[in-house]
């Protein structure tokens, strides 16, 4: 309940929700399964019961801005900061992601970044499947969309997979308690592969 509808905690940071969300609850709880002493109702993995652990994995990938770059939100967003330095955090999302929904977005990471360990042939064979229906990087396919307590976007450049050619504008639209700015309504670009307005 401490989570907002996304699954990322109400820290008000892109940087620190990164590891800071209702899926690292599930995660704990999850190597409790089969093993009888976890009650169904308490399975945390179960989206159907408990949505925001799933949701924090997409939210992982959804707020990639222009195919590369993070929402400069609250702390730890300043210019020094290079683009493209939350993408490696999707990883992580991923394994739980394919394994609580079997998503195709998730095995696309997983068969591309090859992360097969603890995998079985069965389920890599599943993987491999999966990940062929998705044509490129899931990021790179964002579209214009509300990131909810986060921000809203306008993605343009969707074509192309580089993101020196891509443009997204954002604006500031939640809130949020602990590592937040006064950033209500900040409007920022990213255009060239960069970001073109920060307030760090």
């Amino acid at each position: 309940s401490g989570n907002d509808r996304e699954g990322a905690q109400y820290i008000g940071s892109t940087y620190y929700a990164q590891g800071e969300g209702a899926s690292g609850t599930a995660e704990t709880v999850d190597q409790f399964k089969g093993s009888g002493i976890l009650p169904s109702q308490y399975d945390l993995t179960d989206s159907r019961l408990y949505p925001k652990p799933l949701a924090k994995c997409h939210w992982q990938i959804d707020i990639t801005i222009g195919g590369l770059d993070f929402p400069r939100i609250g702390d730890v967003g300043g210019p020094e900061k290079k683009p493209g330095m939350t993408l490696p955090g999707i990883s992580g999302a991923s394994i739980n992601g394919w394994k609580w929904s079997g998503d195709p977005r998730f095995a696309w990471v997983l068969k591309n970044r090859n992360l097969r360990d603890g995998f079985s042939e069965d389920e890599w064979s599943r993987i491999e499947k999966a990940a062929a229906t998705v044509p490129r990087a899931p990021w790179l396919s964002l579209r214009s969309r509300q990131v909810y307590n986060w921000f809203g976007a306008l993605e343009a450049g969707l074509e192309h997979d580089d993101p020196s050619l891509r443009r997204s504008a954002y604006l500031r639209t939640g809130a949020g308690i602990g590592h937040e700015h006064h950033d209500a309504l900040d409007l920022q670009y990213f255009i060239l592969g960069l970001p073109m307005t920060i307030d760090g």
